[in-house]
């Protein structure tokens, strides 16, 4: 009995450790808005920026809503287009993901889910900024009735002088 009691309690031990290791990317930044509505559908699009080591990335998720009755609902659009980036100031550019299109904007009929994509990743360097984008996103509603092309950014984010190179 004792030898189990000894081996649970080190396994307990290795096992805090590794979920302790194992920890999920910081977010960072998060910024959501609705970018079309007709009667009870709406176009929403999101951006997150989040720190991953020694990189910082976003993801964005663009989808339909129906709010009816005090009750929303992820529905279908009839088209949608959209592309993620994750930007600094220690870049001259931008690192955007291919941009991803369904329905009539697509290769495929959208689906009643968020649709999320992933940008590239991009090494932090110290000192500098880092931000999420969701740019050009172009949403038809269920209705058919088109939202306007937006763009958001998530809040920025600086990165001191720690897990970052200094190149």
């Amino acid at each position: 009995m004792r030898k189990l009691s000894t081996f649970l309690a080190a396994l307990t031990i290795l096992l805090g450790a590794f979920l302790v290791s194992a920890q999920p990317a910081a977010a960072a930044g998060h910024r959501c808005a609705v970018i079309g509505t007709s009667g009870v559908y709406q176009g929403v699009h999101c951006i997150d920026v989040y720190r991953d080591g020694p990189f910082a990335a976003s993801d964005n998720s663009v989808y339909c809503q129906k709010v009816q009755n005090g009750v929303t609902t992820i529905v279908a659009c009839k088209s949608l287009r959209e592309q993620p980036g994750t930007c600094s100031n220690a870049y001259a550019q931008c690192a955007y993901s291919g941009r991803g299109e369904c329905g009539s904007a697509g290769h495929s009929p959208c689906r009643a889910a968020k649709i999320v994509n992933s940008s590239p990743v991009i090494a932090l360097k110290c000192g500098y900024d880092y931000w999420g984008i969701t740019a050009n996103t172009y949403i038809v509603l269920p209705n058919g009735v088109p939202t306007s092309t937006a763009s958001i950014a998530t809040p920025h984010f600086a990165v001191g002088n720690t897990n970052c190179t200094t190149d």
